[in-house]
């Protein structure tokens, strides 16, 4: 259980105190040996020196939180596509190694279908490139709003998507 802190608080006046605070370390606090403070303004600087420190400490981790946050973001935009949201040749390959070990333990067959837009050239010859890439982005939704959540689906390169499909028994 959670005992009651007997750290001792030295007050500037040289009395005694106990903090009294729940505490699960309460045991450890007797092989601590007291700090006496000789004077205020000893214990006024060490009191200014410790929250320095624990501002530092605060700010520290909230910058440790965005860097992580920053991996975690550069980690997807290495294996997305930018423009259209799915995944690109790595992310498609990370992921294949997965479903392909899946399918090997399931004895499945795994598919990969290319699907080739060469007619977005056609947009981008007649409209702009701001419309082929719409053309792309909408293409890459319609398509990922038709696939299963076990399905991958990748923009290789240029006009070029992939998807990998894992096929049940069934469908075979």
């Amino acid at each position: 259980g959670v005992q009651t802190c007997a750290l001792p608080i030295w007050a500037g006046s040289g009395s005694r105190e106990a903090c009294k605070q729940p505490c699960a370390l309460s045991s450890h606090w007797d092989r601590l040996a007291p700090m006496p403070v000789a004077d205020r303004a000893t214990a006024t600087r060490l009191a200014a020196e410790l929250n320095d420190t624990r501002r530092k400490l605060t700010s520290a981790k909230a910058r440790l939180r965005a860097l992580d946050q920053a991996l975690m973001d550069a980690g997807t935009h290495a294996r997305e596509d930018h423009l259209t949201g799915a995944l690109n040749r790595r992310g498609l390959a990370q992921n294949s190694d997965s479903k392909r070990a899946v399918a090997r333990r399931h004895r499945q067959p795994l598919t990969l279908k290319r699907l080739d837009g060469d007619d977005f050239r056609g947009v981008n010859d007649q409209r702009s490139h701001g419309m082929r890439d719409a053309a792309r982005v909408h293409f890459a939704h319609t398509v990922k709003c038709v696939l299963r959540p076990s399905d991958r689906f990748a923009r290789l390169g240029g006009e070029e998507f992939g998807v990998l499909l894992q096929i049940g028994r069934a469908h075979v």
